[in-house]
C-alpha cells in the first residue's frame, strides 16, 4: 500500500535543503549563514534516516537507519548550538570551545554505530526500537545540553534585544516551538490515547519545515528588505 506521507517527506525535504542553499548563498562567508546551512542540511539527513528506518521495504536496513539517526541526531544538535550562538549576527567562538564540543561529538556519533549507545534492536509493533546501551544516556545527556544551552543563549539575547533582531530572534523561536507542540502532542497525548499509526508520528517530524522557513527568513529579513545594520 503507498504511504500518503512518501511525497512530504521528499516535499519537506527538499524545501528544507533549498531554504539553506538560499540562505548560504545570500553571503556564503558568513558564520551565521554557514551554519543555518549545516543545520538544514544535517537535518535533511535526519528526516530521511528517521523516516526509513520504520519502512517495511527497508526493513534489512532499519538498524543502520536507526544509527545514522543517532549518529545525525548529535551532529545536528552541535550545529543547533553554534548556530543559537552566532544568531542573528556572528559572534567570535574561541578554537578552544569549538574543539571542546566537536570532539565529543564526533565521539558519540562514531559510537552511535556500536551496542555502546543503542543494543538489541528490535521491532514493536511494526515501529523499530532498542535498548539503551552503556553510554545512552551520556549521549542523552550531551545532546539535551547542547539543544537547551542554545536555547538559553537565545533567550539571553531575545531579552538584551530590541526593534528588528528582537523580532528575528521571536521568529526563531515561534519556528522551534510549533514543531515542538505538535511532536510532543502526537507522541505523549494523541498516541497513548489512539494508538496513532506509525506514518501519522512520522509525519509530525515534517513540521520542522516550519521552523526552517521562519529561521530563513529571519536571517535574510536585511537583505529581503533592504535593511542594513548599522
Amino acid at each position: 500500500m503507498f504511504d500518503l506521507t512518501l511525497p512530504f517527506l521528499f516535499i519537506t525535504t527538499l524545501i528544507v535543503f533549498f531554504l539553506g542553499i538560499i540562505v548560504l548563498a545570500k553571503n556564503p562567508n558568513n558564520k551565521t549563514h554557514q551554519l543555518f546551512f549545516a543545520v538544514v542540511f544535517v537535518l535533511t539527513i535526519w528526516l530521511f534516516t528517521h523516516y526509513f528506518q520504520n519502512e517495511p521495504y527497508f526493513k534489512n536496513y532499519a538498524a543502520l537507519l536507526l544509527k545514522l539517526d543517532f549518529a545525525s541526531g548529535i551532529f545536528l544538535s552541535f550545529f543547533f548550538y553554534f548556530f543559537c550562538l552566532n544568531f542573528p549576527r556572528s559572534s567570535f567562538v574561541s578554537l578552544r570551545k569549538m574543539f571542546l564540543f566537536l570532539f565529543p561529538t564526533i565521539i558519540l556519533s562514531f559510537l552511535s554505530f556500536t551496542s555502546l549507545i543503542l543494543k538489541n534492536i528490535y521491532f514493536r509493533d511494526g515501529i523499530i526500537d532498542a535498548r539503551p546501551g552503556k553510554l545512552f544516556w551520556l549521549y542523552f545527556i550531551f545532546v539535551f545540553f547542547m539543544i537547551s544551552s542554545g536555547l538559553r543563549e537565545l533567550f539571553i539575547k531575545y531579552k538584551k534585544s530590541f526593534g528588528v533582531e528582537r523580532l528575528q530572534i521571536f521568529y526563531v523561536f515561534l519556528g522551534l516551538s510549533i514543531p515542538a507542540i505538535v511532536i510532543f502532542s502526537l507522541n505523549l497525548v494523541f498516541d497513548p490515547l489512539f494508538s496513532l499509526p506509525p506514518q501519522i508520528l512520522r509525519g509530525g517530524n515534517f513540521t520542522l519545515l516550519i521552523f526552517c522557513i521562519l529561521t530563513a527568513f529571519a536571517i535574510t529579513r536585511y537583505h529581503l528588505f533592504g535593511i542594513k545594520v548599522i
